[in-house]
C-alpha cells in the first residue's frame, strides 16, 4: 500500500487499485470508512495505491479548507500516473461535496484518460437535497460506465433521479465495514444514562443536546448526559463550558477512539443525535449505538430514516423541534423499563438485519475492483 507516495507494504499479485479520498486525521464518518475499506482491499490481496485528500483539522476556516489542495494535487498527478501504468485498473473515489468535487472531477479525468475503471462511493446527502452543477460534471466525466456506490436504497433512488448519468449503481451500507463486538445485552433497567458522540459542533447538534440536558434538570428527571468528541474549535469549546458550568447532570469525556469508544457506548442507554449537517448520510455513530443494543433518537437527515424508527428509537422530522419531542420519549423511558428494553432489543435487531445485507454487497464491490465484474464501457 502506497500513501503519499511512501511504500508501506508491496505486493506482486495481479489486483491493482487505487484509492483517492480524506483519510484519519482528521477522523470522521468518511475518512474512517476510506481507512477501513483500504485495509480491507489489503487483505483481499490487492496492490494498493492510496492518496490522502483530507485537509489538516476540522475546522472550517479557509486556511483549513486550503490545506487539502497540495494533497488533492499530489493525488490528481498520481492517479494520472497510476492510470498510465495500469491501463484499466479501477480507480475508487470517495465523493466530496460542494467545492472539493473539483478535485475529484479532476482527479476522474485523469482516471478516464488513462482507460481506468471509476468507482465512486457516495457519503453526502448536499447535492442529493438539491440540485448541483458540480455534481452533474462528475456524473457526466465519470461516464455511464462508472459504478456508483450508495448507502442505501433511498440514496440510490434520490441519485438517480436527480442525476439520470447515473447508469451503473451498488447499495452498501457502512454497516458492512463494521467487526465482530459482543453488544452488552446485560438488562439495565430503566433509561439513565443519554450520550452524544461526534465532532461537536451546531451543525451536529452540540447546543440541542445541551438545551435537553438543562430541560431534563429543570423537570427534575434523574437523567445524565455524556458528551464525547472533538470540538470543531477553540470557540465551541469556550462557550461549551460557559453553558453547562453549573449543570449537573453533563460531563464531557473527551475525544474517544477504539475501546474507550466501545465502552461509551456500553455504558450509554440511548444516543441522541440531533444533527443538522447538511451533508449527513449515514452516520457511523448511529450504527456503532445500535451494534451496542443502544436505541437512537434522531433528525431524519440523509439516510437515518431508513434505519431508525418507532420500534428501536423516534425518528423527528429535521423541520421540528428536537428538544420536547427527545424529552418526550426519554421520559417514557425512564419511567417504563419495558419499553426501553424492547427498544434496545430491536435496535440490534435492525443492525444484524443490515449488516447480513451488506455483506454480499461487499463482495460484489471487491469483485468489481477485481475487475472480475463489468462496471461497463470505458470512454
Amino acid at each position: 500500500m502506497r500513501l503519499h507516495g511512501c511504500v508501506f507494504a508491496e505486493f506482486s499479485m495481479k489486483d491493482v487499485l487505487c484509492i483517492a479520498g480524506p483519510f484519519p486525521p482528521p477522523r470522521h464518518g468518511v475518512s474512517a470508512i476510506n481507512e477501513v475499506m483500504c485495509a480491507l482491499v489489503v487483505k483481499e490481496g490487492f496492490s494498493v495505491d492510496c492518496y490522502n485528500t483530507a485537509p489538516t483539522g476540522l475546522s472550517r476556516t479557509l486556511f483549513s479548507r486550503m490545506s487539502r489542495f497540495p494533497r488533492v494535487a499530489l493525488a490528481i498527478l498520481g492517479i494520472g500516473r497510476f492510470a498510465k501504468k495500469h491501463p484499466g485498473a479501477a480507480i475508487y473515489c470517495s465523493l466530496s461535496s460542494g467545492y472539493g468535487l473539483i478535485g475529484e472531477l479532476l482527479m476522474i479525468r485523469a482516471a478516464r484518460k488513462g482507460g481506468c475503471q471509476i468507482v465512486l462511493h457516495h457519503h453526502s446527502y448536499r447535492y442529493l437535497d438539491c440540485d448541483q452543477r458540480l455534481m452533474k460534471l462528475v456524473v457526466s466525466a465519470a461516464g455511464s460506465g462508472a459504478l456508483h456506490v450508495v448507502l442505501s436504497g433511498g440514496m440510490e433512488k434520490a441519485l438517480r433521479m436527480r442525476y439520470p448519468g447515473v447508469v451503473r449503481s451498488l447499495v452498501l451500507s457502512n454497516v458492512a465495514f463494521f467487526g465482530d463486538v459482543a453488544p452488552n445485552t446485560a438488562a439495565r433497567g430503566s433509561c439513565k444514562v443519554v450520550g452524544f458522540i461526534s465532532n461537536l459542533s451546531p451543525s451536529k447538534g452540540v447546543w440541542d443536546v445541551v438545551e435537553l440536558a438543562e430541560h431534563a434538570s429543570k423537570k427534575g428527571s434523574a437523567l445524565t448526559f455524556r458528551l464525547a468528541g472533538p470540538f470543531q474549535n477553540r470557540e465551541i469549546e469556550k462557550e461549551f463550558f460557559k453553558r453547562t458550568k453549573d449543570l449537573k447532570n453533563i460531563s464531557y469525556l473527551g475525544p474517544l477512539y477504539g475501546e474507550e469508544k466501545r465502552q461509551f457506548f456500553n455504558e450509554i442507554d440511548v444516543l441522541v443525535f440531533p444533527t443538522r449537517y447538511r451533508n449527513e448520510a449515514e452516520p457511523l455513530v448511529i450504527l456503532e449505538a445500535m451494534q451496542a443494543c443502544c436505541p437512537v433518537i434522531s433528525f431524519a437527515r440523509g439516510c437515518i430514516g431508513e434505519f431508525i424508527d418507532t420500534e428501536c428509537g423516534l425518528l423527528i422530522p429535521k423541520d421540528d423541534a428536537f428538544v420536547p419531542a427527545a424529552l418526550e420519549r426519554l421520559s417514557l423511558w425512564e419511567a417504563a423499563p419495558e419499553e426501553h428494553a424492547h427498544a434496545r432489543k430491536a435496535a440490534y435487531s435492525k443492525f444484524l438485519g443490515a449488516r447480513l445485507r451488506a455483506e454480499d454487497a461487499k463482495k460484489e464491490l471487491i469483485a468489481i475492483l477485481r475487475l472480475e465484474r463489468p462496471t461497463g464501457a470505458s470512454s
